[in-house]
């Protein structure tokens, strides 16, 4: 499948315009984020864990990031245990029900 000059060059201008527009697309995304962060400093908001917070709030914002991140350490933890519990009876369990007595 050959493609003729004028596609060629057509598909490279299209290609062009493509480029340019994401270009200008990417450099209007990072002016307007620019412009909404520097509008939420001068609130006295601060940007913790994706999210935009009252300065104020931020220490308590910061302790239950970390008291929830604590909880699910634990419950991992217990699941973990759980699983492996669950996972030794059940391997008695079937040994005593389904295999031979050889004694």
């Amino acid at each position: 499948m050959n493609m003729n000059s004028v596609q060629k060059e057509d598909e490279a201008r299209f290609l062009r315009e493509v480029l340019v527009y994401r270009d200008d697309y990417r450099r209007r995304q990072a002016e307007a984020l620019a412009e909404e962060r520097a509008r939420r400093h001068s609130n006295g908001e601060v940007y913790v864990a994706g999210c935009w917070v009252p300065s104020a709030y931020v220490a308590q914002v910061v302790r239950e990031l970390q008291r929830r991140d604590r909880i699910m350490f634990v419950e991992i933890v217990v699941g973990l245990v759980l699983i492996t519990v669950a996972a030794y009876v059940f391997w008695r369990l079937f040994a005593f029900l389904l295999l031979p007595n050889l004694g």
